[in-house]
């Protein structure tokens, strides 16, 4: 199977499958809940991606993250649709529930882009529920540079409006443009075709490195306009964010605003279950870390 792949001609990947991990509760994690954080057929990984290499040796990659995805699709039936903006490779859908109906996958990075097409194809048997998008989303259609690190391709930074800018945390390897996609009109175009099929409940995951706040400004837009559109949204914030508390404030708590907690694994494991906790967003300098917006 693999031989029938086509990877980019100037991407040097390798098949990664899972290395002994050291920390035990995780090793257990893999067995007794089939998370293996490769996927059941492994995926294409940047080989010098160290950073990326080393975290997957050592822990649940995304672990808070896919396991509160999981737990809204599963458990609070937003099981509709997957929207990833900013898919990357697809370690994160791999790993997601195989529940949702629809499923978009958005990645900006035309390399990155056609790995995470190969991955998915690897990983799942049928294609037909997914949709592949090669731009970024934005609050306008056009143009932007994006800088690519080189030894974490999923900390790959949009050049203009964005708040983790100052963060000087990885040697830039390269920088490239691409395009920008309306997200008002994204969410036009799949929500036509959805609502249509009363597929209005489902979870939103944004990983923009410092563009999350652009794409939720838009997503509050339509769902003002859109009082049927019912996303769970899930997003990382580096630092306190105000705009975005803001933001949230202004929905007249018809919007509910949690962080995501991070459990005992352990704890997790003795119970049989793969849970997450959701704390309330009660004050400004809680707006930090996993968040999710139950719309």
């Amino acid at each position: 199977m693999t031989k029938k792949l086509k990877l980019p001609d100037d991407m040097k990947v390798e098949f990664a499958k899972p290395k002994f991990i050291n920390k035990f509760y995780v090793f257990l994690f893999n067995i007794f809940y089939k998370k293996l954080i490769l996927g059941k057929k492994g995926v294409f990984i940047k080989s010098n991606d160290t950073l990326l290499l080393n975290f997957l040796n050592q822990e649940i990659y995304e672990g808070n993250i896919i396991q509160t995805i999981n737990y809204l699709c599963e458990k609070k039936t937003y099981d509709d649709f997957f929207i990833d903006i900013g898919a990357n490779i697809g370690l994160v859908t791999i790993n997601a529930s195989k529940n949702f109906k629809k499923l978009y996958l958005i990645e900006p990075v035309k390399e990155h882009f056609d790995v995470l097409k190969i991955n998915i194809k690897r990983n799942f048997k049928n294609l037909s529920n997914f949709y592949f998008s090669n731009f970024a989303l934005s609050n306008k259609n056009g143009f932007a540079n994006i800088s690519i690190p080189k030894e974490n391709i999923g900390s790959s930074r949009i050049e203009e409006s964005n708040s983790y800018l100052h963060y000087k945390n990885y040697e830039i390897d390269r920088t490239e443009k691409i395009k920008l996609h309306s997200t008002k009109k994204f969410l036009n175009d799949k929500f036509k075709n959805l609502g249509k099929n009363k597929l209005t409940r489902g979870v939103i995951k944004i990983d923009t490195e410092g563009y999350e706040e652009i794409i939720l400004n838009e997503i509050f837009l339509f769902y003002y306009k859109n009082n049927n559109f019912k996303p769970a949204v899930i997003f990382e914030s580096l630092e306190v964010n105000l705009n975005i508390y803001n933001l949230w404030k202004k929905s007249s708590s018809k919007v509910g605003f949690y962080r995501i907690e991070e459990r005992s694994k352990l704890l997790d494991f003795l119970l049989f279950k793969n849970s997450v906790s959701l704390k309330p967003i009660l004050k400004v300098s809680d707006v930090v870390g996993d968040l999710v917006l139950i719309f």
